[in-house]
């Protein structure tokens, strides 16, 4: 019998060999088809790949899943030979189980929107860890208890110490990063362990092939491929369905009311002739427009970008990028209030005048005028609000997030700082055209001689190829500036200066 004939000899096979010559086959046979061989190698493989992880092109989450399916298949054949190894075998489903939910949740950003909304979310989350803990913690332990009663059954001594080894080094493991151990010379040692109490789970096996130890591997009604594509199977499906219907905020768009009073309209002439535009004032809530009441003063500046790539234009041996089409209008307004202490309300209203393509999400972080000068400070709350048109007919829709976010920002020379600023997070409609937002606030001067300067950063996803998935807001607050990811930043400000002769408009 040539070697690609043992290889293509199943278990099956293997258990009627045995029956059929009454004994044991020959020792090439049984090195190269034995149950028990193959299924520890799987075991520990496993074990091997859901510890020792590699952090980058996703292989921290493909390795453990790969690690966890080899040890089921392996645990599967085992798990007729004591009630150790069944249990075993009952906890590596429950932890393949827990692991295809977290993939499973990485492809929607609707998890976490659920998560921030409940009371008892730090504690559900520590729940959800000491779980996995608990589970992993468990498998060793009927593992290094499992094996021992093998070795009882087959005749050796209750010994298998690399297994009560290994729960002891998992539990050390747990603590290190329980208190957040930094260090490198015990973690580098802690692995040299490891792989030497691996080694000695390995050879374990090898004595008791040399005692003759023989498995009756337990009936299946799956091959280990079916086992493996249904599970591979419920993980293509549910990511299909996330990344199609779940990758955007639930927005609630109703129909807008035209109905308008007259005091809506007597200050929307007065702000017309003070230059506001008058596409964008339609778009204005009755309140914001009632704030503007009795303007004194109005500063528009508008500005057009490229959400795409452009082209590459070589003069020479230069080159620059074209952009044929700018699909994002910007326009930055200020009104100044009336009162006797100077106060401006600022807006930031944005549109697209071409379709912006994947309706993941997008998040506008406002960097107000009140956090870049000292001289003016924060009254009130922020508001605004988005529109689309189809059919005729407008539709509006509150932000799914509206207000102050704190965070840390990321700096090359001061390293992280704690922040505060405005943030809209919000999704568009598959449908229609013409949509646009804004979002707006008001600050009062608090001493002179200071510039009005507002920023807008808007964060528009452009592909939904993530994974882990992120919303747009997530990637501002993380400080990322990766300019070919699924995001793209553009930024604009309202730059001027209030005096008594009248506005210096600022590049």
């Amino acid at each position: 019998m040539d070697k690609q004939e043992l290889e293509r000899m199943d278990e099956q096979a293997f258990s009627e060999l045995l029956t059929d010559v009454g004994g044991l086959p020959p020792e090439e046979v049984v090195g190269a088809v034995t149950p028990w061989k193959k299924a520890v190698r799987r075991i520990l493989t496993g074990l091997v790949l859901t510890t020792i992880t590699l952090n980058f092109y996703g292989l921290n989450y493909l390795l453990p899943l790969i690690g966890m399916v080899l040890s089921l298949l392996g645990l599967r054949t085992l798990r007729r030979e004591n009630r150790w190894l069944k249990s075993c075998f009952h906890l590596a489903i429950l932890r393949i189980g827990m692991l295809m939910v977290q993939l499973l949740l990485n492809t929607t950003i609707r998890f976490d929107l659920l998560m921030n909304t409940l009371p008892y979310n730090v504690e559900l989350q520590w729940a959800v860890t000491f779980l996995g803990i608990g589970l992993m913690l468990g498998t060793v332990l009927c593992l290094w208890q499992g094996l021992r009663a093998i070795r009882q059954k087959a005749g050796l001594p209750p010994g298998a110490n690399s297994g009560g080894l290994l729960l002891v080094w998992y539990s050390v493991t747990c603590i290190l990063a329980f208190v957040h151990y930094n260090g490198l010379i015990l973690p580098l040692a802690m692995l040299v362990v490891y792989l030497l109490i691996i080694r000695g789970l390995y050879k374990l096996s090898h004595t008791l092939d040399e005692a003759g130890y023989i498995v009756q591997p337990a009936p299946v009604k799956m091959s280990d491929w079916a086992v493996t594509a249904v599970i591979a199977g419920i993980l293509a499906v549910g990511a299909v369905v996330s990344y199609l219907f779940l990758s955007g905020y639930p927005m609630d768009w109703q129909p807008v009311e035209t109905v308008e009073s007259s005091e809506r309209a007597e200050i929307s002439e007065q702000l017309t002739g003070l230059g506001f535009p008058e596409e964008i004032l339609d778009d204005l809530t009755d309140e914001d427009i009632l704030a503007c009441k009795d303007a004194v003063t109005v500063v528009v500046d508008t500005h057009s970008y490229p959400v795409n790539d452009g082209q590459l234009v070589w003069s020479g041996r230069s080159s620059r990028t074209v952009y044929d089409v700018k699909e994002l209008r910007i326009t930055g307004i200020g009104v100044q209030l009336k009162g006797d202490r100077e106060r401006w309300k600022i807006f930031h209203h944005f549109t697209w005048t071409t379709d912006p393509g994947f309706p993941g999400t997008e998040s506008i972080q406002i960097w107000p005028t009140s956090r870049l000068s000292e001289g003016w400070w924060m009254d009130g709350e922020p508001s605004g609000r988005l529109l689309a048109d189809r059919d005729g007919q407008t539709y509006t829709a509150p932000y799914a997030c509206l207000g102050s976010q704190s965070y840390t920002s990321n700096s090359f020379l001061f390293g992280g700082q704690p922040q505060t600023d405005l943030f809209a997070a919000f999704s568009l409609p598959r449908w229609g055209e013409n949509k646009r937002g804004y979002v707006s606030y008001t600050v009062g001067k608090a001493a002179d001689g200071y510039i009005i300067n507002s920023w807008i950063n808007y964060t528009h996803q452009r592909s939904w190829f993530q994974y882990p998935v992120e919303s747009a807001m997530e990637n501002q607050l993380s400080g990322s500036w990766n300019l070919n990811g699924p995001f793209k930043l553009v930024q604009d400000a309202l730059q001027f200066y209030p005096t008594e002769e009248g506005i210096e408009m600022l590049d």
